[in-house]
């Protein structure tokens, strides 16, 4: 029997490439690894502060709270203007609406340093998904200290009613921030 040439030529190049595969796949993958780094902040845009209504439109920026050395006050006034019930629904001083199409899974109210910190002695208070009010001022009794303060989640335009309450110190004025913080 005899072999021609072509057959030689391919069962040579056969061999070749069969060599060459189980010798790659022996061989270690060459390359380099890249580090990746994530930054994420959370949202300050997608839970709105509202007026009572709850409506993204009606933005609330500021209240007050007036009153004299030692007394509790529990119904500030916002710039709608809206004044605070802690025994009806729907009427604390401001309601976090969730303008952004997620459901946002963490909301966070940060109050900033007062910069009359001899006026205020306590700060404190109360959330309510549904918008249902405390019932009471001795009721608002959770306690702001600067930290961030979980208000839980806030599905894709729904509400959390807040309810706040100081208790005055010193005669003078104080100023400070309220911030509304968010996570998927």
């Amino acid at each position: 029997m005899e072999i021609d040439k072509t057959t030689v030529g391919l069962s040579l190049i056969l061999a070749v490439v069969v060599a060459m595969l189980v010798f790659s796949a022996s061989l270690p993958v060459c390359g380099s690894d890249a580090e990746q780094n994530v930054t994420v902040s959370q949202n300050t845009s997608a839970v709105k502060i509202v007026a009572q209504t709850g409506v993204a439109a009606d933005g609330v920026n500021y209240w007050n709270f007036t009153g004299t050395s030692g007394a509790i006050n529990a119904t500030p006034v916002n710039n709608r203007p809206e004044t605070q019930n802690p025994t009806e629904n729907q009427s604390g001083i401001c309601t976090l609406n969730n303008t952004n199409s997620q459901t946002m899974s963490a909301v966070y109210i940060t109050n900033g340093t007062w910069d009359g910190a001899s006026v205020i002695a306590d700060y404190k208070y109360y959330k309510h998904e549904s918008g249902t009010a405390p019932g009471s001022a001795a009721l608002i009794d959770t306690q702001m200290d600067g930290t961030a303060k979980s208000v839980g989640a806030i599905t894709n335009n729904a509400n959390t009613s807040i309810w706040l309450k100081v208790e005055l110190k010193g005669s003078g004025s104080a100023t400070s921030t309220f911030t509304v913080t968010s996570e998927i």
